[in-house]
């Protein structure tokens, strides 16, 4: 489920235990604790647990 909040325009929150993220700006890449894991398209699974995924605000408009 993806969630925008009224009083913080530029958050947007993903809900779920699976996601694929996707950029139609290229191929960005992923860290994962300050590591260089990979590059988009990424997918995450979250297993008991969650993740927090920080995106630039000039590509929030692009997250569907």
């Amino acid at each position: 489920a993806l969630r925008r909040f009224q009083q913080s325009p530029d958050v947007t929150a993903v809900r779920g235990k699976r996601f694929v993220v996707r950029s139609i700006h290229g191929r960005h890449r992923v860290f994962g604790d300050s590591e260089d894991l990979t590059t988009l398209p990424a997918e995450f699974t979250i297993i008991k647990g969650g993740v927090t995924v920080l995106v630039p605000e000039a590509r929030v408009p692009s997250i569907r």
